[in-house]
């Protein structure tokens, strides 16, 4: 899985990032997923791993993503979910008729 991050939502009192706006792809061969979405932090500057803003790399970002076990899980699950869907679809479209004869 690769993330990237899109966008930082951060508090103009202590540049503690808030909102982290992302997205997650994956790759199977000939198939690819893409999800994205955004998840609330709660900054605290006393926190001994805390970083300014002008400090950070997305690989900060995407390692406090990555430490949120529930999205992890989830955002698997929903790029596993769309790659095996494309393999295996679950709902097909189409006609069982000629479709090259016109209709009277």
């Amino acid at each position: 899985m690769d993330i990237k991050i899109i966008d930082l939502t951060r508090y103009t009192s202590n540049d503690g990032v808030c909102v982290v706006k992302w997205r997650a792809t994956k790759e199977d061969g000939q198939y690819q997923a893409i999800v994205g979405g955004s998840e609330v932090f709660h900054p605290n500057p006393s926190d001994e791993n805390w970083k300014p803003f002008d400090e950070l790399a997305e690989a900060d970002v995407v390692l406090w993503l990555k430490n949120k076990k529930e999205w992890l899980k989830s955002t698997e699950s929903r790029l596993n979910k769309s790659i095996e869907d494309q393999k295996n679809p679950p709902v097909l479209h189409g006609v069982p008729w000629d479709q090259s004869e016109e209709q009277s």
